[in-house]
């Protein structure tokens, strides 16, 4: 898979179709029926540059989410910043991976659901992975995948996942 990412990365002339071609690949291998790939504008903001399986509402909603204003988990990963609810599900390269996104709400106290915009669960999304995304040490945005089932992206996943975005970051960077 990650030749096939590399190969189309020497293909492409621009930044929307390489990332187009990335999350295709991204939506055959996790099985995830939601993948995104969102890159950081110069007014903060973070929206999706390619998508698969998203809704037309969902993908407005959060085009406007913004790393000034809004808090949730996908603002934390492209900060770099995770609050102290995110440990369990964090990884060591700054990735947020949740399985159960209903029974880890369910665990919050209320002030730490507040720091949730609870966009994904109104959705119906069990599973929600946000992987950064960069280039050196400077992030980009984000891969997301969602899946209204859980336990849809294991350790395995995620792992492919991170091993890729470097790829992405790389691309992105480029175009």
């Amino acid at each position: 898979a990650a030749i096939a990412l590399l190969r189309r990365l020497s293909e492409t002339r621009s930044r929307k179709e390489f990332l187009g071609a990335a999350v295709e690949l991204l939506h055959r291998w996790s099985g995830c029926r939601c993948v995104g790939i969102r890159v950081l504008d110069d007014r903060g903001r973070i929206p999706y540059d390619a998508y698969l399986g998203f809704t037309r509402s969902f993908r407005e909603a959060e085009n406007w989410l913004s790393v000034y204003d809004d808090t949730c988990a996908c603002i934390r990963v492209v900060l770099g910043a995770p609050d102290p609810q995110d440990a369990t599900l964090m990884s060591a390269q700054g990735t947020f991976a949740c399985n159960n996104v209903p029974r880890f709400i369910e665990g919050l106290g209320e002030a730490e659901r507040t720091r949730f915009r609870g966009r994904c669960a109104s959705e119906g999304f069990r599973t929600v992975v946000i992987v950064p995304v960069r280039y050196r040490e400077e992030t980009l945005g984000a891969i997301h995948l969602a899946d209204e089932h859980a336990d849809r992206c294991d350790a395995a996943g995620v792992a492919f996942v991170e091993a890729v975005a470097p790829l992405i970051g790389e691309a992105t960077h480029r175009f």
